[in-house]
């Protein structure tokens, strides 16, 4: 867990000190005055929710990382304590450093931001570490795989966690569905997928495996959600999703295990989504070699949403092989090389930007979940290294 917590600061680092020109500025009244200036001009609202959710998992890893090392670190309190004022420092020290930097703007309410979402990451795994130590039988103790995919799928859905009630506001978030419902193919395939395969990661957790009323009550609670928080909406096409999606759970919940299933599903909708509406060009365009060019360029809180929606997708690919006679390595390369091919596709698309970012990013969802399943066997607080197998059983 270590390992992770360290390659997320040096994702941290690289997306906010990229592309690394600096240019001398001394140490000075210049440089104090700059300090002063980043106190003037606040942050908008996209990126201070991009910042907030940037280091969430700088403090909830961190927490949990402490979890068995030493006898210092035994009482949770003081490991929060130690990673809040650890991750407040090191979002300090990357705003310093962003004076040497002039294409990036240095802001300490974007070192603020960084810090509560420290707080808030934590916080959570806090609570976590809480309930790993309470629960006595190995069998009964969540596993942080399904957990991981999970939370992405919800942060995806439910960012930025701020409701609202007025009814105005709530209005505006029906409007997609009262007032001129449209049916977006992609966005129903993504539901339709997202839900089933979040279905497969609930049955993983319940000691039972049975999913029953359970999977319809959380659709209604995010829809419900979804609506009172600002800026989220509801569409028809997500109630199209969510429906099919439970039509198709309960074929696919009678099955021992349809890892297998849920795998082609997943490749099929990230082939029609990555290359959706099919308009290809006569020569190539650019391949962009940057990884996670979105989140540098454009705008960071539409960028932290793309990549939960896409690490819950590429992880849950990964994990749902794992659960096949495929290996652990031969299942990651396979997802790698599923996104591989559609990038080179979109080479030849007129609609899409073809990049490194997501065989990247498939590759390093498998690794994270391969360190939680590794950190779980070391420190005892499971007995399964294959929760979904394991658990899908009646």
């Amino acid at each position: 867990m270590a390992k992770l917590w360290l390659a997320i600061v040096l994702v941290i680092t690289y997306l906010s000190l990229y592309p690394f020109d600096f240019f001398p500025v001394p140490f000075d009244d210049r440089f104090f005055d700059t300090l002063r200036d980043s106190l003037r001009y606040g942050v908008g609202l996209d990126d201070s929710i991009g910042n907030f959710l940037c280091f969430v998992p700088f403090g909830l890893v961190g927490v949990l990382s402490l979890r068995g090392q030493d006898r210092l670190w035994s009482d949770p309190w003081r490991g929060v304590v130690f990673v809040c004022a650890a991750g407040a420092c090191f979002a300090m020290l990357l705003q310093l450093i962003q004076i040497y930097l002039p294409s990036r703007h240095e802001s300490f309410y974007d070192a603020a931001y960084n810090s509560l979402g420290v707080a808030c990451g934590a916080i959570i795994g806090f609570v976590l570490r809480r309930r790993l130590d309470g629960i006595a039988d190995p069998a009964e103790r969540p596993t942080l795989v399904p957990l991981f995919l999970l939370g992405c799928w919800l942060a995806f859905r439910l960012v930025p966690f701020v409701p609202s009630f007025d009814l105005a506001s709530i209005r505006h978030s029906l409007s997609p569905l009262l007032d001129i419902p449209q049916v977006v193919l992609p966005l129903i395939f993504n539901d339709i997928v997202g839900w089933l395969v979040t279905a497969y990661l609930m049955r993983a957790l319940l000691p039972n495996g049975v999913v029953g009323y359970r999977l319809p009550l959380l659709i209604v609670a995010v829809f419900a959600l979804e609506v009172l928080i600002v800026p989220n909406f509801l569409s028809a096409s997500n109630v199209i999703g969510a429906v099919i999606a439970l039509g198709l759970w309960a074929l696919l919940s009678r099955r021992e295990n349809p890892a297998g299933i849920l795998a082609a599903l997943i490749i099929a909708m990230l082939v029609f989504r990555g290359l959706a509406p099919f308009d290809f060009r006569a020569q190539p365009q650019s391949f962009s070699w940057l990884p996670f060019q979105g989140i540098l360029y454009g705008n960071m809180y539409l960028g932290v949403l793309v990549l939960c929606n896409k690490v819950f997708f590429y992880g849950s690919l990964v994990f749902v092989l794992w659960q096949t006679r495929m290996g652990k390595v031969s299942a990651t390369l396979l997802a790698a090389a599923v996104l591989a091919a559609i990038e080179v596709a979109q080479l030849f698309g007129r609609y899409h930007s073809p990049e490194i970012s997501d065989p990247l990013l498939i590759v390093a969802a498998a690794v994270t979940m391969a360190m939680l399943q590794n950190w779980e066997k070391t420190t005892h607080t499971t007995g399964h290294t294959t929760p979904a197998a394991g658990r899908s059983q009646g």
